[in-house]
């Protein structure tokens, strides 16, 4: 185990996970993810600034760094977001890799304080998105804001990069030599195009194998034709976590994507958390933003009745502020009740 690398799952299923690679592992994991940013337009000899989720970032670069290819620096998260900026003014790069709510925040320092995108030091051609759900809502603002594309990447330490998005197919590409992509529904088999539990199966870790292995989130093989030339099947986007699903009191499980449309559209909201504490409520939680009114409270409490036609009861308030971290995956929808039905 000591020439190995290790590294930590996020832990938003509980415990955090130690996850062992060897060196050959670890290269294969690598170009996992090479072969999605590839496709979405990063070029060997383009920067790519990577925001991790830790104090220290690596400073030493690689041999084929220090000659112009496949550069990567790390901005970490745990600074403040102008820093961020003085960092990005910096490296000056081609992708700026992170997750939704670190970019979120990100965007949100730049059109506060450096509202003009000619000056200000930087203009990336892409973003790259990785870990947690990418709403829709995020990615149009995430767009307007860098004048670059989304590009979303669906990966885990366990795997490295699983899927990523093909401009050309409407749906993800599968790295089907690097991890077997299986769906279930009561443990079986889900049938195509069918909702289910997403577990995976590497191929590439002799150290500490994953077989079979659930990663707590719920999606779907895609049915839609390959387009794009390429041999590599398709699943649809991830709909969430298996606890993001909201389940009404008749058993049935209602994904997070509707809520999203709910809230979203809605003036003067920064953010906004959902939690169903109980079978029967949900508790919505609203950060005001710059625009706030009272009437927001109204029009997001009359488009969750109209999702929910009365299922269950809602305590909607205005809260300061709603924690969040821009080093850890922030959950706009949760639920602490089990089971439930697809």
């Amino acid at each position: 185990l000591s020439a190995c690398r290790v590294s930590s799952t996020s832990g938003t299923t509980g415990d955090a996970l130690a996850v062992y690679f060897s060196a050959e592992d670890e290269t294969l994991v690598n170009l996992s993810w090479t072969r999605g940013f590839l496709a979405r337009g990063l070029k060997a000899w383009h920067k790519n600034a990577a925001f991790v989720g830790r104090p220290r970032v690596k400073k030493r670069s690689s041999w084929y760094e220090k000659i112009g290819l496949w550069r990567r620096e790390e901005i970490s998260s745990w600074d403040p977001p102008s820093a961020w900026v003085d960092s990005l003014r910096r490296i000056r790069p081609r992708v700026i890799t992170g997750y939704v709510m670190t970019l979120n925040i990100l965007a949100e320092e730049l059109r506060a304080n450096h509202p003009d995108p000619v000056r200000r030091g930087f203009r990336p051609a892409a973003i790259f998105h990785s870990s947690a759900v990418l709403d829709e809502a995020s990615r149009r603002d995430l767009e307007e804001t860098f004048g670059a594309v989304v590009a979303d990447f669906y990966g885990a330490n366990e795997a490295g990069c699983i899927a990523w998005e093909c401009p050309d197919c409407g749906a993800y590409h599968i790295n089907a030599d690097r991890v077997i992509v299986e769906v279930l529904k009561d443990g079986r088999p889900a049938a195509a195009g069918e909702c289910g539990d997403i577990v995976i199966t590497n191929l590439h870790s002799r150290v500490m194998p994953f077989i079979r292995y659930s990663l707590g989130d719920v999606g779907r093989l895609s049915t839609r034709p390959v387009r794009c030339g390429r041999g590599l099947p398709l699943m649809d986007r991830v709909e969430g976590r298996s606890d993001d699903f909201i389940v009404l009191p008749s058993g049935e499980k209602i994904s997070p994507h509707p809520l999203y449309h709910c809230l979203d559209p809605v003036p003067g909201i920064r953010r906004w958390r959902i939690v169903q504490p109980a079978p029967d409520c949900l508790d919505v939680a609203i950060e005001p933003g710059p625009d706030f009114s009272p009437a927001a409270l109204q029009s997001v409490r009359e488009n969750l009745e109209r999702l929910l036609q009365g299922r269950l009861s809602l305590e909607i308030a205005a809260v300061k502020s709603l924690p969040v971290s821009p080093s850890a995956k922030f959950r706009s929808v949760r639920s602490n009740v089990r089971g439930g039905r697809g």
